[in-house]
């Protein structure tokens, strides 16, 4: 039994930037246009929006001010800006960073007090916004999946927390993934967010909210990243990957919007609060630790997720034990032929920082750690980041994806 909804009206493919005025031409006649500092000018997709609204009579009031994990301090900034500018909707152009930001000024523009009194523990924690402005989400990154779900992430400046919200209210109204937009992504961008997004299909695949059509989604994410990933980095031209990674992104975010993610964004938001890392490099680098933690939770799915990553037994016959035992060391592989952390103390992270990341994974992320099948307590938490210092897989003979 389960519910399936999705409220977000999504134009996908190559050329569907051309479509913008006519899916916003009902939301009002003035747009608070959020993106970073850079890369959406450098690209020339931010004058391409710009254009395309404004020969449509719809004004644009640009505020390019979001960095790579987003502040509360510029939400706030944002949303005065929407209130002060009388915007009728509000645009996310570019990465997850920018579409979150924008989700939360949304938010935060017609709603009371700041976006941190809203993350557990604030005075507003209990309240569940009801309304937001209108949300339109243009990516330029396969990553997030934030076009397709409720879901955003803000750092608060001065705790250094980085929780996550998700209110029925935060879904974009309309979303464009064109993976035109993507093809002017580096490489180490492309790599990073198609981490994110295999880090996505794979929590949601394992999680206690998993379903048959969340399992569908996550599977051929799964199988879509692991076949383009590389190809995509590349050759950033190749518009086939580009769009088979688009695709996968957008599945993926629409499996966790179902299923939710697990411990391995509980564990990742705080590293990346402290230290400033990527979402991606977050997880990566406690990803393994956390699968050879949890793996026997549900033996036969984790048995299904070690083949979907690559695990084959041409020349023998395993058990499920087995499998589920190997994922870890799977994704370890994987990682490593891409690039990504393989510690967290390639993030920076010290011994003396695990019972603050502990802290904080309790106090700020307990939506992962209850969507996980096997319960973690602060015992638990900080022994997978105590493994994810110094990992070392179980070296079992195995056939992965290169």
């Amino acid at each position: 039994m389960f519910n399936l909804k999705n409220p977000v009206d999504l134009e996908f493919g190559a050329g569907t930037l051309n479509l913008l005025a006519n899916k916003v031409s009902h939301l009002g006649k003035k747009a608070l246009l959020v993106t970073g500092r850079s890369s959406a000018k450098t690209s020339g997709a931010q004058d391409r929006v710009i254009r395309l609204l404004t020969d449509s009579m719809i004004d644009v009031v640009i505020f390019d001010q979001v960095t790579p994990n987003p502040l509360a301090s510029t939400v706030t900034a944002g949303a005065r800006l929407t209130i002060e500018s009388s915007c009728d909707f509000v645009i996310g152009l570019g990465g997850g960073s920018a579409i979150d930001a924008a989700k939360a000024i949304a938010v935060m523009a017609v709603n009371p007090g700041v976006i941190t009194d809203y993350q557990p523990g604030g005075p507003l924690s209990l309240i569940i916004p009801q309304q937001a402005l209108p949300i339109v989400a243009i990516t330029t990154t396969a990553g997030t999946g934030t076009e397709i779900n409720r879901y955003f992430v803000i750092t608060n400046d001065t705790t250094h927390e980085k929780p996550g919200f998700g209110y029925a209210c935060s879904y974009p109204t309309v979303s464009i993934v064109d993976p035109e937009l993507m093809l002017s992504l580096p490489t180490a961008s492309t790599l990073d967010t198609g981490v994110d997004v295999l880090f996505h299909a794979m929590e949601s695949f394992v999680s206690k909210g998993a379903t048959r059509f969340s399992d569908m989604l996550a599977e051929q994410a799964m199988d879509l990243v692991l076949d383009n990933i590389q190809k995509a980095a590349g050759n950033g031209q190749n518009l086939e990957a580009r769009t088979q990674m688009a695709w996968a992104n957008t599945l993926a975010g629409w499996a966790i919007d179902l299923a939710g993610t697990v411990g391995i964004h509980s564990l990742a938001h705080p590293i990346s609060g402290h230290f400033n890392a990527t979402h991606a490099k977050s997880l990566a680098a406690v990803g393994p630790a956390y699968f050879d933690y949890n793996q026997t939770a549900n033996i036969p799915k984790y048995a299904q997720l070690a083949e979907i990553l690559g695990l084959h037994d041409h020349d023998f016959e395993l058990s499920d034990d087995d499998k589920a035992a190997r994922v870890g060391q799977l994704l370890h592989h994987i990682l490593k032929v891409l690039g990504m952390p393989l510690s967290i103390l390639d993030l920076g992270v010290s011994e003396a920082d695990l019972d603050r990341l502990v802290t904080d994974t309790l106090a700020t992320m307990r939506g992962g750690l209850d969507n996980n099948i096997k319960p973690l307590n602060a015992d638990d938490l900080k022994a997978i980041y105590q493994h994810a210092m110094h990992y070392h897989p179980v070296e079992h003979h195995c056939d992965c994806h290169e």
